[in-house]
């Protein structure tokens, strides 16, 4: 609840609907995983489960819901809805590969963009991965030593990072080749996708995001792949995907709709470059655009808010150094005011993903943009929620120095320099955060405020809003 503005909201009624959501949707879910429906009613419940998704990211909208994956997860739950339905929508398989397509050339294209505006940049000399994995939100299990490999590593890594972003995508339009070229041009790309999202699932935590960007690369094997794998054959379901494509009437209007739909994805992919660097078009990352339907006798109905077609883009730079805010707490004169840290997770080194812990993601965002800590109401509301030991937030901490009859009375905030120990000073991945990290102190960004402080800070917050 820190990022309500409004006093009149019922949160307890509104707790109790969101879990209604959460709850219906996992009932939805678990039949779906099990594979047990037949694909009608798979994909009739997979567009309820849209529907409870959007209303729970619509609802909580930026920043914790502001991620560009949860438009990935509804634009992909959409769309697998759609596949499964295919007699009567029709963009399922053709809408997978280019969900495919333009989440990595999105990603590509942002890093080149970015890199052609400066004069020096680290996508551009491929120095990127030397940083990369130090300065992630959420480094994992395998991010120090990754980091601590040489330079020829990380180069090589940094350029097959452009290549298979920007090239390999490509081979998605090749599908109408003769003779068997299409279907292994695709089937060579979804391995090629599979493999590179496994890999980022290994170097660190970013949520569930490389877990959902794998979904959408099963269009790009037919039946005959999967049997061919587990040492069966047969003929007949060799190259389906070729037969699918098309369809019925319905399935037809469905594909001239999705097209419409994604005709501004397509300009934000493609349009074209000015030979000034400073008129060049600044490509939208993780957005969704205007689409007005007009239906006879009604208002227009923008279709932007069911964020049915986004734009995808991660990663257009990569920060040099980590900057972590480290948040403390004193009892005041009762503990000769002496500060204990609050122990959050970005700096844990352990494998979190696909679990999206979202108030860390934001504290890293927030030490990333050197935003004014007291400009960001949620992170006001977050410390007054420490003074108060709110066991919802302490429950989100890897580490609470205090407890609800010892609350403390004062919170102050710094920034810290993280850097990693080297490898020979640690190799047990179950010591403590100290094992890893080496910090040094860099300024403070909010002096020891006491709770009434705090308070008059958020009213301030709810006033200007």
């Amino acid at each position: 609840n820190t990022n309500t503005t409004s006093t009149d909201i019922n949160c307890e009624a509104l707790d109790k609907c969101l879990n209604m959501l959460a709850i219906g949707g996992f009932v939805l879910a678990c039949p779906l995983a099990l594979g047990v429906l037949a694909p009608k009613l798979a994909g009739v419940f997979l567009l309820v489960c849209y529907v409870f998704y959007l209303s729970i990211s619509s609802v909580a909208s930026v920043p914790f819901f502001g991620y560009g994956w949860e438009s990935q997860l509804c634009e992909t739950t959409i769309l697998a809805g759609c596949w499964l339905l295919g007699d009567i929508l029709g963009p399922g398989i053709i809408g997978m590969r280019w969900l495919c397509f333009k989440i990595m050339l999105g990603a590509g294209l942002i890093k080149k963009r970015a890199s052609l505006r400066r004069s020096t940049d680290c996508w551009k000399d491929l120095s990127a991965m030397t940083t990369f994995f130090e300065t992630q939100p959420m480094p994992g299990p395998f991010s120090r030593r990754l980091h601590f490999l040489s330079r020829q590593f990380h180069l090589f890594a940094t350029a097959s990072n452009h290549v298979i972003e920007l090239v390999a995508p490509w081979l998605l339009f090749l599908f109408w080749l003769p003779m068997g070229i299409g279907r292994a041009a695709a089937i060579s790309y979804g391995l090629t996708h599979i493999l590179f999202q496994a890999t980022l699932c290994i170097s660190g935590n970013l949520s569930f995001l490389n877990y959902l960007t794998i979904l959408p690369a099963l269009a790009c094997f037919d039946d005959g792949f999967f049997l061919d794998l587990f040492g069966l054959y047969s003929e007949a379901a060799t190259n389906t995907i070729s037969h699918n494509i098309g369809g019925s009437f319905f399935s037809m209007i469905g594909l001239f709709f999705f097209a419409w739909l994604n005709a501004p994805i397509f300009y934000n992919l493609f349009a074209p470059s000015s030979t000034r660097r400073e008129e060049r078009p600044r490509q939208k990352m993780n957005a969704a655009f205007d689409r007005l339907l007009q239906l006879p006798r009604l208002e227009p109905i923008n279709l932007k808010s069911l964020r049915l077609a986004n734009a995808y883009g991660a990663f257009g730079s990569v920060s040099d150094a980590r900057d972590e805010i480290v948040i403390l707490g004193s009892r005041g004169a009762d503990d000769n005011y002496q500060f204990k840290e609050f122990s959050f997770h970005t700096t844990a080194c352990r494998q979190i993903a696909p679990w999206h812990l979202r108030l860390d993601w934001q504290k890293w965002i927030l030490a990333c943009t050197r935003r004014d800590i007291n400009g960001e109401r949620w992170f006001v509301a977050l410390l007054l929620k420490l003074i108060d030991q709110s066991p919802d937030t302490i429950r989100l901490l890897r580490h609470n120095p205090f407890t609800s009859d010892n609350p403390p009375t004062h919170i102050k905030v710094d920034l810290y320099r993280y850097q990693f120990r080297a490898l020979s000073s640690c190799t047990d991945f179950n010591k403590n955060e100290d094992a890893f990290w080496v910090r040094n102190f860099r300024r403070t960004l909010l002096r020891p405020t006491c709770r009434d402080e705090l308070e008059l800070l958020l009213c301030r917050h709810d006033f200007s809003a």
